[in-house]
């Protein structure tokens, strides 16, 4: 079920494109991406995340944490450095938000 931000999201998009958003089959990015695996996202039905990626370190048993699943610093991926896939220029950077809560629900 999506967020609420991402309804907006699909909102705004739906606003900014109409029925002219770029087929999902069809779209090709005039941006040359690096990424160690195939161009897939799980989200692609989801027009404000269609081009986004969840990346998991896991362990040699598959998990991706150690610990408590409900604190974000159990997550081996926490606080780790992020390497962008393509060229580009940060325009903003926001560090102020709080940590997000993770669901209790599926843990």
């Amino acid at each position: 079920m999506p967020s609420f931000l991402q309804i907006i999201g699909i909102i705004k998009i739906k606003r900014k494109y109409g029925k002219d958003l770029p087929d999902i089959h069809q779209y090709q990015s005039s941006i040359q991406y690096d990424l160690p695996f195939k161009d897939f996202s799980h989200s692609r039905g989801i027009p404000a995340q269609r081009y986004a990626y969840d990346l998991l370190i896991l362990d040699e048993n598959g998990q991706s944490y150690r610990g408590n699943p409900k604190d974000v610093e159990s997550y081996y991926c926490y606080d780790q450095a992020i390497l962008s896939p393509a060229d580009g220029e940060v325009v903003e950077v926001v560090a102020h938000e709080d940590e997000t809560n993770l669901p209790s629900q599926n843990i």
